[in-house]
């Protein structure tokens, strides 16, 4: 009985050590576009159906993008609040409230969810318990997403400043002024963090001390993320165009023109050499997802949508998803209910293309514009939309299998471990 024993605790051991090691290989979705660089990337899986597991319904407009990590979904909203959500059931784990609504993204990094609001404050937040752990008041509404890099967490305010704090105590570390808004969202890479303007430009500066390296001006607001990929930082503008520019340089590489007579507010993605972008179209009132070129900005493919597309695309595996929003037809004068339809859409979609070919693989309507970017974790599909839900698209059958399969697997072999052991036991016993 004794060696049995043994060979049990043997098997669990094993079990444990990988199933400690699955978790550890999940990719979280822990910032917006995934990454400091904000490529949008993740070479995982995503939902091949709009199978809906779980819808979660806030106080409030849902703009922000969601973060996912260590099991729980992270997202602002126009209630004022900082929800965190089980990411299996859609159950509200805890909620933060503070002073303004909420555009910006929450950025989870060393257990701490840092995130903008329009009280003008950046707030780091326990992500288990939600309890405050400092916050930073700036001049101006908080609309930028934040991204933290060597304990420093990077973000713009609307006081025309990209702040650098402390990660840890929300100290100043420094701060780089610009001359208008900054409601974009930094990228860092390689020691530098780039970041765009309402003054029309786009900067790259040093991420220790703040000095600029290089400035690329356009011809109207940048509010779209910068994308860093193989050297090149990849952003859109207001004057309708996409630009491909230098790292080191800040010279200008190709540009293209993917709106029309608006703006590209969306952020890029890039994956295998392909760059992704959304775009809007005023006259029409809907919009379209680009594939191009990364080198050289030819056009791959581009796929008209049912609404403006804001969001940034991200990129799962083979496929695209994105959210467009669809405001219906030009109200004939301006009334507090015609600039809330503008504002949060008659409906929204999400998309699923095949990155190849921009083939629709599925999409689905909600009752709202999808100004969020999606986040992909283990085979589920995480967004907001202007209909105040978090949406959880997956399998249909994984919302009746809490385990993953992989975890199940990993059982099947210390059943088999255990099994085999006792075996040898008994035989070496008969002997």
């Amino acid at each position: 009985m004794r060696k049995f024993l043994g060979a049990f605790l043997v098997g669990l051991s094993i079990f444990s050590i990988f199933m400690l090691s699955v978790y550890a290989q999940t990719e979280w979705w822990p910032m917006s576009q995934r990454d400091l660089a904000n490529t949008g990337y993740s070479n995982s899986v995503g939902p091949k159906t709009n199978n809906v597991l779980w819808t979660f319904t806030a106080g409030g407009w849902v703009w922000s993008d969601v973060a996912v990590v260590d099991g729980l979904v992270y997202v602002g909203c126009y209630d004022k609040k900082v929800y965190a959500l089980d990411a299996t059931t859609g159950n509200k784990v805890w909620e933060y409230a503070t002073e303004g609504r909420i555009t910006s993204s929450p950025a989870v990094a060393e257990g701490i969810v840092y995130i903008g609001s329009d009280d003008y404050n950046v707030y780091a937040l326990d992500a288990t318990t939600g309890d405050l752990k400092w916050k930073y008041t700036t001049g101006g509404e908080v609309q930028s997403s934040p991204k933290v890099a060597d304990g420093v967490v990077f973000i713009g305010s609307r006081d025309d400043n990209l702040y650098a704090l402390d990660a840890i105590t929300g100290n100043i570390v420094w701060t780089y002024t610009t001359g208008d808004d900054v409601c974009a969202t930094p990228a860092v890479a390689d020691g530098v963090v780039y970041v765009g303007s309402f003054d029309h430009n786009v900067y790259a500066l040093d991420a220790t001390t703040g000095q600029q390296i290089w400035s690329f001006p356009t011809e109207s607001y940048v509010e779209s993320t910068p994308t860093f990929a193989d050297g090149v930082v990849y952003f859109g503008s207001f004057d309708n165009k996409t630009y491909a520019v230098d790292a080191t340089t800040g010279q200008q590489i190709w540009s293209f023109e993917t709106g029309h007579d608006l703006c590209v507010q969306s952020s890029p993605a890039v994956a295998n050499g392909v760059l992704y972008v959304g775009s809007s179209y005023a006259g029409t009132l809907n919009g379209a997802v680009f594939a191009l070129d990364a080198n050289n900005g030819g056009l791959v493919w581009e796929y008209d949508t049912d609404g403006l597309v804001f969001c940034a695309p991200v990129v799962v595996g083979d496929v695209v998803y994105v959210g467009s929003g669809y405001m219906g037809p030009p109200p004939t004068e301006m009334s507090q209910e015609a600039f809330a339809r503008i504002y949060t859409g008659l409906r929204g979609n999400v998309y699923a293309l095949d990155a190849t070919t921009g083939t629709l693989v599925w999409n689905y309507t909600t009752g709202g514009a999808v100004y969020s970017s999606p986040a992909v974790v283990d085979e589920v599909l995480y967004v907001g939309s202007m209909d105040s839900n978090v949406y959880a698209f997956g399998s249909p059958n994984q919302s009746d299998l809490d385990i993953p399969i992989t975890y199940l697997l990993a059982g099947v072999a210390v059943i088999i471990i255990v099994a085999v052991a006792v075996l040898l036991l008994k035989k070496r016993k008969s002997k």
